[in-house]
């Protein structure tokens, strides 16, 4: 598996994430459950961590994000499946100013 993060606005303050749960081939991934997760670029702020809803058009999203410092945080999608182990991806993205 793996996930297509995008955090709009891209810089600090109010934002939403949407996440698409892909296999390698770009298929959708069948996913019964997400999480997801934003660690901050430097100690002090709380790191974030909610349920993502799934939408219509399958992709997941979680709303009213309040992204506090610009920099290179690690986002975190953790992929829930009926029966099975749930799938941690990790990774960084950008937030501007």
């Amino acid at each position: 598996a793996m996930a297509d993060v995008t955090i709009d606005p891209g810089h600090v303050g109010p934002a939403n994430a949407s996440i698409r749960v892909l296999r390698e081939d770009g298929s959708e991934f069948p996913a019964d459950d997400v999480k997801f997760a934003l660690d901050p670029p430097v100690a002090g702020p709380q790191p974030i961590s909610r349920s993502a809803a799934r939408q219509t058009d399958g992709t997941w999203q979680v709303n009213g994000l309040n992204i506090g410092h610009p920099g290179n945080w690690t986002v975190r999608v953790l992929i829930g499946q009926t029966n099975k182990k749930s799938i941690v991806l990790d990774g960084p993205i950008v937030v501007g100013h």
